[in-house]
């Protein structure tokens, strides 16, 4: 698999991009790929077959881009210029609307892709401090991974408290989520630690 990725990696240019044109060309394939899998939902197999070669490339530019560790920051700052350039676009191109809303969705799961794989080499490379987060400088920044209460998650949303529940008889997620991280997690819901990072 390693000398498939590598020999994709060439064929494409990939080895010689720098990390703005690997994060660009990652976006883009990331959006075909997507779109591919959502267009039609009968493709048959040359449209399998095209899904599988974009996965070989998307995983030979991942590769490339976790060689790149020294240009992080640079990754961070390209991806939110792309998020607002594509979130200004939104208010002038209303007919492309959809579009730009889904390719905006495409970029933050990316980003989710790409954060992944930022933490995987600060966990590799990283130093475990005593309050078990486990940081990474390089060049004067300093990358940090560390668990915080994640999203609520409901396991038995028939044995939650009235109290949680608001006058539409709507769950309260909010004020159940902000009471099981001050009290614990219950039987009927839990607020699950979850891996962040912070750069300063």
């Amino acid at each position: 698999m390693v000398d498939k990725t590598n020999a994709i990696a060439v064929s494409n240019g990939y080895d010689k991009m720098n990390t703005f044109e690997l994060l660009d060309t990652y976006l883009d394939k990331h959006l075909d790929y997507q779109m591919l899998g959502t267009e039609h939902e009968e493709g048959g197999y040359n449209k399998e077959n095209a899904m599988v070669t974009m996965e070989h490339e998307l995983a030979a530019i991942e590769k490339y881009m976790l060689k790149k560790v020294e240009n992080i920051e640079h990754v961070m700052i390209r991806k939110d210029l792309a998020l607002e350039q594509v979130k200004s676009a939104e208010g002038v191109y209303k007919k492309h609307l959809d579009f730009l809303r889904n390719k905006r969705k495409t970029i933050e799961n990316a980003w989710t892709n790409l954060e992944d794989l930022i933490i995987t080499l600060v966990e590799g490379f990283g130093e475990e401090k005593k309050n078990g987060h486990i940081s990474l400088n390089k060049d004067s920044i300093t990358y940090t991974v560390y668990q915080s209460p994640g999203s609520l998650e409901v396991q038995n949303d028939e044995e939650i408290p009235d109290r949680y529940l608001k006058l539409s008889t709507k769950l309260d997620r909010a004020r159940l989520r902000k009471d099981i991280i001050k009290d614990g997690d219950t039987d009927y819901a839990s607020v699950p630690k979850v891996k962040r990072l912070k750069i300063k």
